[in-house]
């Protein structure tokens, strides 16, 4: 009964410090993702993202879309993009993306329905 004691308050503290460590302080919600040099963006998902710091290339297909108008926007900092378009499928760069939490929204409400994918470029 004696070596049982050490073993079951190891396992409490153990249990104690997960739940402590799991706990959510409130704050823009984080992808529970690492941090990605390729995210695909399909029009309606809201979920952020996280993005390694270098260059990218924004890439949209957009059929029957007359204009896009894209937005990145990182959540945990202030690094913003925006790109506006007449073009159905097009790609564009974007360089020194910080390191951090993103969203990627486009804004044309005429243009439903969309696929972005954002890929990071060279070895930045």
């Amino acid at each position: 009964m004696t070596r049982r004691l050490p073993l079951l308050a190891g396992a409490l503290a153990a249990a104690l410090v997960l739940t402590a460590c799991g706990s959510d302080a409130g704050g823009a919600a984080a992808s529970a993702r690492p941090a990605q040099t390729k995210v695909v963006v399909r029009a309606g998902d809201t979920a952020p993202f996280s993005l390694l710091g270098g260059h990218y290339r924004l890439s949209w297909v957009a059929e029957g879309c007359t204009a896009v108008t894209f937005e990145l926007k990182q959540q945990d900092g202030s690094f913003e993009f925006r790109k506006e378009a007449t073009m159905p499928r097009f790609s564009t760069i974007l360089t020194s993306v910080p390191a951090g939490t993103f969203a990627l929204s486009q804004v044309e409400a005429s243009c439903p329905t969309w696929t972005a994918t954002i890929e990071r470029v060279g070895g930045s």
